[in-house]
């Protein structure tokens, strides 16, 4: 795994205020459970803070917005590839409504971690 390296002030263009703990704790919160507690614009809501915040990556950033939409798109296939609806239905609801739980979780972790650095 690589280490990550602090957010240098130079990138943060006027940004400072979206590079603090507090902020990378909402933000994880959002995108782990905002689906939950506002249905879809929780999540989106913490997908926004998420992308204007310097503190990811892109490539991160792009996984935790990509891996519930590929995962629905995956669980929606299932029954056009098989014959089992039932099937289909626990695949989208492992991954929509489960998956932003450990997605968000992992940002959480890997924005508290980067901040320390």
């Amino acid at each position: 795994m690589t280490t990550e390296k602090p957010v240098p002030s130079s990138r943060l263009y006027g940004r400072e205020s979206l590079a603090t703990r507090g902020m990378v704790i909402a933000t994880g919160l959002a995108v782990a459970i905002g689906g939950y507690l506002i249905p879809v614009l929780g999540w989106v809501a913490g997908v926004v803070m998420m992308w204007l915040s310097p503190v990811w990556t892109r490539t991160q950033k792009l996984i935790v917005t990509l891996a519930p939409i590929v995962a629905a798109a995956i669980a929606a296939l299932v029954p056009v590839i098989t014959d089992q609806n039932l099937v289909a239905w626990h695949a989208l609801l492992v991954f929509v409504v489960v998956s932003p739980l450990p997605i968000g979780i992992w940002l959480l972790v890997v924005g508290v971690r980067r901040l320390k650095s």
